[in-house]
């Protein structure tokens, strides 16, 4: 989830927990999951069978990115490496994203979470070096949680 979606709403006291990938400095975080970032691309990929890309492999690929909030992060991250890839579509569906890559439009980077079971038509390689993401569950620091909303956090803390 974005960050400022996620972040603005709660500080603003719209939302009472979200789950996200940013901290805010003004809200309580947990981290309650960690994956990693991975390059999907199609099985025939000139790129499929190794076993991980440096992220500066990317520069000049056709890419097509998720518009779902890991877009920032995974943005920032190949600019940091020198790598610039043609990004040629946006979408938000992580369905669509797979069946873009599928039909060979382009390449992506996606969190391993967000992988559909179903990995016929792809392949899938990690990142060198690997790129981690933690997931938290952010909430105001206030108690009196709604009892779901606390229910919620006693599991975050057993886990």
């Amino acid at each position: 989830m974005s960050f400022g979606n996620i972040g603005i709403d709660s500080v603003a006291g719209v939302v009472d927990v979200g789950i996200t990938s940013r901290v805010h400095p003004d809200l309580v975080s947990r981290a309650v999951y960690q994956d990693l970032y991975q390059v999907v691309l199609s099985a025939d990929h000139r790129f499929a069978g190794q076993s991980y890309l440096p992220m500066t492999a990317l520069d000049g690929e056709r890419m097509v990115l998720s518009s779902g909030g890991c877009e920032t992060l995974i943005q920032e991250l190949l600019a940091a490496a020198g790598s610039a890839p043609d990004v040629v579509c946006m979408v938000r569906d992580n369905t669509t994203l797979i069946s873009m890559v599928r039909e060979g439009v382009g390449l992506t980077i996606m969190p391993e979470l967000a992988l559909t079971d179903d990995r016929a038509g792809f392949a899938i390689m990690d990142l060198a070096p690997p790129l981690p993401r933690t997931l938290y569950c952010q909430t105001r620091d206030e108690g009196g949680y709604a009892p779901i909303v606390q229910a919620l956090l006693d599991l975050v803390q057993a886990s």
